[in-house]
């Protein structure tokens, strides 16, 4: 292992740690589902802050981990996984360079040269500790720019080789949560050793954000259930607490749909929960847990 490679080991094994320990303890928490679908949309948000992309699915979150990282790009549609199938349709490539406006696209570019490249690097890299080698996939993700667009799906990747080594078999992890908490000029920086180390520290930042919110999800389950004492059997509060736990917000119609009540009734379960209101508006308003 080369001198500057060597003194990576210590936040390799910090991160390695973190995420391990996120994983276990996401293994038998009872509010894994909302906690995943929060860090889903988080790291979305964070994605688009990062560069300046909206990311509306992250496919690869769904049960069946496997990935097939060495498929080499073709014609038809690449093989991603899916809760159903075990794969969904995403293109492998981008569109036939007579068929792109050179107002977007660099003609030139060679997104299949580029990922034979990144995969290169991904085949010589199986030997590696695991956090090691997906940083060095991100920093090379990066440094080929394989797409010119869709640029977070590498962090997807990455994600999705962790969760199928078993480090994070039971989340995907956040690593555009984590990115977002670095500095720029670090994750930019021009010694490769620099960022490698910045994509050490944002793996273990995606870890302890986790932690921090699957804790406050705990304690925000705890204190919502306090509130079910002494009400009556048919009372519906139980199902908001639920309801609520497992999405990033909630919205009137969304309560009245689920529930099963008018939208006064889902106004007076609101109060009566206190949550909190997420939109300042007067019109569409929508909760999350304080």
């Amino acid at each position: 292992m080369p001198d500057y490679e060597a003194a990576l080991v210590g936040p390799v094994a910090r991160a390695t740690e973190a995420l391990a320990r996120l994983d276990e303890r996401l293994a038998r928490s009872p509010v894994r589902e909302g906690f995943i679908e929060r860090q889903h949309f988080a790291d979305a948000a964070a994605a688009l802050w990062l560069e300046g992309e909206l990311v509306i699915s992250r496919t690869s979150s769904c049960t069946t981990p496997t990935w097939r990282f060495a498929s080499r790009p073709t014609s038809s549609p690449a093989r991603m996984p899916s809760c159903a199938s075990a794969g969904t349709d995403v293109p492998a490539r981008t569109p036939r360079s007579d068929e792109r406006p050179d107002l977007i696209y660099d003609l030139d570019w060679n997104e299949e040269e580029r990922l034979t490249e990144w995969q290169t690097v991904f085949a010589d890299t199986r030997e590696w500790p695991l956090v090691m080698r997906a940083a060095i996939l991100l920093d090379a993700w990066s440094d080929i720019e394989v797409l010119q667009h869709g640029i977070w799906l590498g962090q997807l990747l990455v994600a999705a080789l962790l969760r199928q080594e078993g480090i994070s078999a039971n989340h995907l992890a956040s690593l555009h949560l984590g990115a977002k908490n670095i500095p720029r000029e670090r994750r930019r920086a021009r010694n490769r050793s620099d960022r490698l180390l910045a994509s050490l520290d944002g793996i273990h930042e995606a870890a302890l954000v986790g932690l921090k919110e699957h804790d406050r999800l705990v304690m925000a389950k705890s204190q919502m259930e306090r509130r079910l004492k002494q009400r009556r059997t048919s009372s519906k509060l139980a199902d908001l607490v639920e309801f609520v736990l497992s999405r990033p917000i909630v919205s009137t119609g969304m309560i009245q749909e689920v529930l099963k009540v008018s939208k006064q009734g889902a106004l007076n379960l609101v109060g009566e929960l206190g949550l909190r209101e997420m939109t300042g508006r007067g019109r569409f308003r929508a909760w999350g847990i304080v």
